[in-house]
């Protein structure tokens, strides 16, 4: 069992190295997009914006008449989502998308993680049916066999208006960023993502903007790190390095404050982020 999961995974590495050479980039690069509040943006006049939809990050791609799917750390996931046998795509092209399945309106994370780590054919079956995946489709590297990350966004974005079909769903651009950013709070949505005019395919011109909530655990001990340490209250652990750290370490116990994406159905608080001690 062991030597077989192992030829699955060096089969799996080479579809991923094999697809990162179509999209033209390294297997090793993987970008971290600017996280800010909108406040901290700047000029929103150069932006246009996009909804965050809470899912897993994925390039879909067709080559040589065969629809696949990578995630960013190169997992292929094509026979996990069956969904990917009704895409139609012209071959030679690759997609920038964000998987997400739709509970109640929103897109669902626990849901989609769901989806992409079952292995099992059966239940693969049974939650293609229960939880079926979009491919939320935000930018394009290839088309048709053409490189087209130097075009502007505004071009690329054009070049996505065909696609749409059962799975896949282009992500609208909105200019009124305040206007869409309200909807986000009114609608607890997770967030938007800034895109400068008429920028090139590169994260170094978008800016992530979450919508985060706010609160407080006790924290009763905490575990050392080669950073710093994590606190810990019952069930919750929450990240402190650098000098927070030895602040939050003679504190103990203590109240901290934490930044959080959302609370989970197992009550857990989801990207919690240390802001302080209280």
């Amino acid at each position: 069992m062991q030597i077989l999961r192992k030829k699955i995974y060096l089969i799996q590495v080479a579809e991923a190295e094999i697809l990162f050479s179509v999209l033209c980039v390294k297997y090793e690069e993987v970008w971290v997009m600017k996280q800010l509040h909108l406040e901290d943006v700047g000029d929103l006049g150069s932006f246009t914006a996009e909804l965050k939809y809470d899912g897993v990050r994925a390039y879909l791609m067709k080559k040589d008449g065969r629809v696949m799917v990578v995630n960013r750390e190169g997992t292929v996931l094509t026979e996990r989502l069956p969904e990917t046998k009704d895409i139609t795509l012209p071959d030679n092209t690759a997609l920038d998308t964000e998987i997400v399945v739709f509970r109640n309106g929103k897109s669902h994370f626990g849901s989609v993680q769901r989806r992409v780590h079952t292995e099992n054919k059966f239940r693969i079956g049974v939650y293609a049916k229960r939880l079926p995946v979009f491919f939320m489709v935000f930018d394009v590297l290839q088309m048709g066999g053409e490189d087209v990350r130097k075009k502007p966004i505004e071009e690329r974005k054009k070049l996505l208006g065909k696609l749409e079909s059962k799975h896949i769903k282009v992500v609208e651009t909105h200019s009124d960023i305040k206007g869409l950013w309200e909807h986000v709070l009114g609608m607890e949505l997770e967030g938007i993502v800034l895109k400068r005019k008429e920028s090139p395919y590169s994260e170094d011109y978008w800016v992530k903007v979450k919508n985060k909530g706010v609160d407080s655990i006790y924290a009763t001990h905490y575990e050392e790190t080669p950073t710093g340490l994590v606190a810990i209250s019952g069930k919750h652990r929450v990240t402190v390095n650098g000098k927070q750290a030895e602040k939050v370490k003679q504190a103990i116990p203590c109240k901290i404050r934490i930044e959080f994406l959302e609370v989970t159905e197992e009550g857990m608080f989801r990207q919690a982020t240390f802001k302080g001690v209280e």
